[in-house]
């Protein structure tokens, strides 16, 4: 697959009046290191399958936090993020600022390959490792061979780097990984 033109890249957002008639578009990019200025370095060179979503969850989504569709308006719109071991769809573009996205602002939301998420912090994850969602918009890893299929739902994807049991750190997935 090719990438496309967007109308915004990875890193930014829209308010509620504009580009409205693109939610629910899927857009394709390269994994590349996301810098302001200067020669940008390729990370792994895969593609990032992300979609074009409304944040209605009533509050700030921040940057790799792991999120549902809102059922009024699944495939558009995003909801707060699941309680524990719920099912996820995507990660919130974690190139947007730290400041996060507010409530009905546009953003891309990722729902296959490379991408940072966010650590809850109960122990170190380890490149391989599977993880899920932890609640809170954060992963936890997971050991698939003593885990219920009922929770498959809630599988994020599968670390690419190893980070510190350190709640709140960012780490490099391979989203939508499944075994």
């Amino acid at each position: 697959m090719s990438e496309r033109l967007h109308p915004y890249g990875l890193g930014q957002t829209s308010d509620a009046a504009e580009l409205t008639h693109l939610e629910g578009y899927r857009g394709l990019f390269t994994d590349y290191a996301s810098k302001s200025y200067g020669a940008v370095a390729q990370l792994t060179g895969g593609t990032v399958e992300a979609i074009w979503v409304k944040n209605e969850s009533g509050g700030v989504l921040l940057p790799g936090a792991c999120t549902t569709w809102n059922i009024a308006n699944v495939g558009k719109g995003v909801a707060a993020s699941p309680a524990s071991g719920k099912t996820i769809i995507g990660v919130v573009d974690p190139y947007i600022p730290a400041a996060g996205v507010a409530d009905d602002d546009h953003f891309w939301l990722v729902v296959k390959g490379p991408a940072k998420i966010i650590s809850n912090g109960a122990g170190i994850l380890t490149n391989g490792d599977y993880v899920s969602n932890a609640g809170s918009g954060k992963v936890v890893e997971v050991d698939l061979t003593s885990t219920s299929l009922e929770l498959a739902g809630a599988l994020v994807g599968q670390m690419i780097e190893t980070i510190a049991a350190t709640d709140g750190l960012l780490g490099r997935c391979y989203i939508g990984q499944l075994p």
